[in-house]
C-alpha cells in the first residue's frame, strides 16, 4: 500500500472511531429517545456537535435518518465560522445507495461508502469535493436509527507525502500494489515533493451535472513530460489533460475556474494505460491546483524579459506569502499542540470514567438485586399471619436500595456534596442516638458496643449533625459487616482551643482483623472492597473521605491497640450563638397540616400504581386530587381547573416534567410547582428548579417532605 493510499486509509478508519463516540453522545440518546421534541435537548446536542466538528474539521455534514432512509436531523458544518448550521428541509434518502447496503446491517455495524462526490438537488456538487460517508445503526429491534457523517478527503488526497508516482486505486490487487510501491520506492529520491495532478473519473461524459457516481483513479505526482511518457502514465489519448507540458488546451474541452484551481473535463473517453480493475472506457476529469498553473508558465520558453518579469514577481510574492505562512504555521502548530495535549487528557478521562461507570454498574447490579430479591421473596411468601414479620424487613431493603442511590450520586457528583446546615446539639447524644439506631444490627452480627465520652463533648455545640451521624453510621457499619470482631469503641473528646471553637475528636476502634497494607493505599477510593465475606458497595469508606471534606475536617487511619482497625476523625466546633438552629421544628403541626388541607392538586404521574398510591397519600392529607398521565394531560387539567398545588414526575412521555414546569410558568401560573423524580444521580434537580420548579423531591415522595416544601414556598412568597 503507498504512503497516500495509507494516508487515505488512515482518514477512513477514523471514521469509524469517530462516529461511534458521535453515535454514543447522551445529548444525542436523548434526543433521539424523545423524538427531539425538546429545544433543550436540541441545544445541547448542537453545542457538542459544534465541539466535534471543531475538533476535527474535514466532517461537512451530520445526518439522523430513520431505518427508512428519512432524514430526521440534519447539519452542516461551516469551517470559516466554526460552527453547525441545522438544516431544516430534509430529503429521503431511501434510494441512496448507502442506505441501500445498510437495510440488513444490524445495530452497532458501520458501513463506509466508496469515495464520491456530492450531489445536491440531482446535480453535482461544484467545486469538486471527494466524499466519503460513514454510516451507523443504533437503537433497539423496535426503534432503529442511521447516523450519516460526511468526511472531505482533499486533506488526506492532496497532501504531499514525499511520494512520486503511484497507483492509488483500492480495488487494485494486493500484489500488483506491492510491485508498483517497489518501483515508486526506487525513483523517490529523484522526484520527491514534487507537485501533484489528482485524476478522478466518472463512467459517460453525460454524468457531469447529473445524479451519477463519480470515482476516483490512480493518484501521480510527475513534473516533465519525458518523465510522464517514460514511464507511460499519460498515453497520447491524455495529453490535453496536462497542458502545464502542452501549449494551449483544446477548445472542446470545458474549464471551470476556482479559487484553489481548475477543473478541466475532457469531453473524450478513453482508457488511462496502466489502469487496473476496471475495462470500461471513461471520461476523465483532472484538478490542476494553481501551483500547476504558475510552475507551467515558468517553464515555457517564453520571451526572456517576460520570463525574468515572472520569475521577479514570483519571487517578491512567495516571499511575502512565506512570511505570513510561517506566522500563520506557528500559530497553527501551537493550536495542534494544545490540542492534541487537550485530546490525550479527553482520552485518559474518558478511560477512567469508562472504567469506572463499568465498575460501578457491576456493583451496583449486584448490590441492588441482593435487597430487591430478598424482597420479591417476601411478597411470593406474604400473608395476613406473617406480615408483622417480614415488615421491617421490607422497610430495611427499601432503605438499603435508596441509600446505594443516595451514595451513587456522591460518587457522580463530588463536587456537589451538601450536608444540612448546623443545629445546636451534644456531639455526644448525637453519636449515642446513631449508635441506638444501630443496636439490631450490631445485635445480629454478636458485636458488644462501647460509648465513652468526655464532660465537653456533652455539652451544647453548634455542629453539623447530618455529616456525624453519617460518618458514625458508616464507620460502624463496616465493623459489624466486615470486621469480624467482637467489639467496638466509639470515644469522643473535645479540646477548647486558644480561640472560641472546639476540636471535636471521634475514634473508632475494634478487635477484629484489621486493614492490610495494600488496602490502605485505596480503602477512600470509590468501589474499593476489602478481603471481606460481607456484602457492600465499596462506597463506605468513600462517603466518609467526601462528607469529612464538607465538614472541612480530617479523617486518618490507625492501628488500634485492641487488636483491629482504628479510625479517627476531627473537626472543628463553633460555640454555641443566637444565629445557629436548635433541633425544634422549624415549622408548627397545624402550619404543615393547612399546606394540604382543603388544597386542590394537579399529580402528573406516567407510572400507575405510584399513581395509585400517592392520591390515597395526598387525599388522606385533606387534598382534593387531580391526576394526570403525562405533561400534555396535565397542561389540559389546568385549563380546566385552577390547582392551588402543581405536583409532577420528571420523565413522562408525549411531555416532560421539564417541558410542563416551563409551559405552566408560560401561563400565567405563579403557584407551587414540586417536582418529583427517581433520577437523583445526574444533574435533574437543577434542571428542573431552572425550568420553573420550585422545590425537587426524590422518589418516593415522602408527605412530610412534601408539607415542609410547600412550608417553605409560602414563607418565602410572604417575605417576598
Amino acid at each position: 500500500m503507498t504512503l497516500k493510499a495509507n494516508q487515505v486509509r488512515g482518514a477512513i478508519l477514523g471514521m469509524v472511531a469517530d462516529i461511534t463516540v458521535f453515535s454514543d453522545l447522551a445529548s444525542l440518546k436523548r434526543c433521539l429517545r424523545f423524538k427531539c421534541t425538546s429545544g433543550a435537548d436540541l441545544e445541547q446536542l448542537e453545542s457538542e456537535l459544534t465541539t466535534f466538528a471543531a475538533a476535527h474539521q474535514q466532517y461537512t455534514q451530520f445526518r439522523v435518518l430513520s431505518s427508512d432512509g428519512m432524514e430526521l436531523l440534519r447539519w452542516n458544518y461551516e469551517g470559516d465560522k466554526n460552527r453547525v448550521t441545522r438544516i431544516h428541509e430534509l430529503q429521503d434518502k431511501s434510494d441512496r445507495y448507502y442506505v441501500q447496503n445498510t437495510l440488513e446491517m444490524p445495530v452497532g455495524g458501520t458501513y463506509i461508502s466508496k469515495i464520491d462526490h456530492n450531489i445536491e438537488n440531482g446535480s453535482l456538487q461544484i467545486p469538486l469535493i471527494p466524499t466519503v460517508r460513514a454510516v451507523h445503526k443504533i437503537g433497539s429491534d423496535t426503534s432503529e436509527y442511521l447516523i450519516v457523517i460526511n468526511r472531505d478527503l482533499s486533506p488526506s488526497i492532496d497532501a504531499k507525502v514525499g511520494e512520486v508516482f503511484t497507483y492509488a486505486d483500492a480495488d487494485a490487487d494486493a500484489d500488483a500494489d506491492a510491485d508498483a510501491d517497489a518501483d515508486a520506492d526506487a525513483d523517490a529520491d529523484a522526484y520527491a515533493d514534487v507537485p501533484y495532478l489528482r485524476l478522478m473519473y466518472v463512467l459517460d461524459k453525460s454524468a457531469i451535472g447529473s445524479n451519477t457516481d463519480i470515482r476516483y483513479g490512480p493518484i501521480f505526482s510527475v513534473t516533465e513530460k519525458a518523465k510522464a511518457e517514460s514511464l507511460n502514465i499519460f498515453p497520447a489519448d491524455l495529453k490535453r489533460l496536462n497542458p502545464q507540458y502542452f501549449s494551449s488546451l483544446d477548445s472542446e474541452n470545458v474549464v471551470i475556474r476556482e479559487g484553489s484551481g481548475s477543473t478541466i473535463v475532457l469531453n473524450q473517453a478513453v482508457i488511462p494505460s496502466g489502469y487496473r480493475g476496471h475495462d470500461s472506457r471513461l471520461l476523465v476529469v483532472g484538478y490542476l491546483p494553481d501551483s500547476y498553473m504558475i510552475e507551467s508558465y515558468l517553464k515555457q520558453r517564453w520571451n526572456f524579459i517576460l520570463a525574468i518579469a515572472a520569475l521577479v514577481i514570483g519571487v517578491m510574492w512567495l516571499l511575502f506569502s512565506m512570511m505570513r505562512k510561517n506566522s500563520e504555521l506557528e500559530d497553527h502548530e501551537q493550536r495542534l499542540e494544545n490540542l492534541v495535549e487537550q485530546l490525550k487528557v479527553s482520552v485518559d478521562d474518558l478511560e477512567q470514567t469508562r472504567e469506572a461507570q463499568s465498575q460501578m454498574l457491576s456493583v451496583v447490579s449486584h448490590e441492588l438485586r441482593t435487597p430487591l430479591s430478598s424482597s420479591h421473596m417476601i411478597f411470593n411468601q406474604l400473608d395476613a399471619d406473617n406480615l408483622d414479620h417480614y415488615l421491617p424487613t421490607l422497610r430495611a431493603n427499601s432503605e438499603s436500595v435508596l441509600s446505594i442511590l443516595d451514595d451513587l450520586r456522591m460518587v457522580i457528583h463530588p463536587d456537589k456534596v451538601r450536608v444540612a446546615g448546623e443545629t445546636l446539639d451534644a456531639p455526644a447524644l448525637v453519636i449515642e442516638r446513631t449508635l441506638e439506631s444501630l443496636s439490631y444490627l450490631a445485635s445480629e452480627h454478636n458485636v458488644t458496643v462501647h460509648v465513652s465520652f468526655d464532660s465537653l463533648a456533652a455539652k451544647m455545640h453548634s455542629l453539623n449533625v447530618t455529616g456525624l451521624r453519617q460518618i458514625v453510621t458508616n464507620l460502624t457499619k463496616n465493623v459489624f459487616l466486615h470486621a469480624e470482631a467482637s467489639n467496638v469503641w466509639v470515644s469522643a473528646t473535645a479540646t477548647q482551643n486558644d480561640t472560641a471553637s472546639t476540636e471535636l475528636t471521634v475514634c473508632v476502634e475494634d478487635d477484629g482483623k484489621g486493614i492490610s497494607e495494600a488496602f490502605q493505599q485505596t480503602m477512600f477510593e470509590a468501589f474499593s472492597r476489602g478481603e471481606t465475606k460481607g456484602e457492600g458497595t465499596g462506597l463506605g469508606l468513600y462517603v466518609i473521605s467526601e462528607l469529612t471534606a464538607a465538614l472541612n475536617g480530617e479523617i486518618a487511619y490507625f492501628q488500634s491497640s485492641k487488636g483491629g482497625a482504628g479510625f479517627k476523625l476531627t473537626v472543628k466546633l463553633e460555640p454555641e450563638n443566637e444565629q445557629t438552629e436548635t433541633n425544634e421544628p422549624k415549622y408548627s403541626e397545624q402550619l404543615l397540616t393547612q399546606t394540604l388541607a382543603g388544597k386542590k392538586v394537579l399529580f402528573a404521574e406516567d407510572q400507575l400504581t405510584i399513581q395509585m398510591l400517592t392520591r390515597n397519600i395526598l387525599t388522606k392529607a385533606g387534598a382534593e386530587v387531580m391526576v394526570a398521565s403525562n405533561g400534555q394531560q396535565a397542561l389540559e387539567a389546568y385549563s380546566e381547573a385552577s390547582p392551588d398545588i402543581v405536583i409532577t414526575d420528571a420523565m413522562m412521555p408525549e411531555m416532560d416534567g421539564y417541558e410542563l414546569c416551563e409551559r405552566m410558568r408560560e401561563c400565567g401560573y405563579e403557584g407551587p410547582i414540586i417536582a418529583v423524580t427517581a433520577a437523583t444521580i445526574g444533574d435533574e434537580r437543577d434542571r428542573l428548579i431552572a425550568a420553573g420548579a420550585d422545590a425537587v423531591l426524590s422518589k418516593p415522595m415522602n408527605i412530610d417532605e412534601l408539607k415542609l416544601a410547600l412550608a417553605d414556598w409560602e414563607q418565602s412568597r410572604n417575605q417576598a
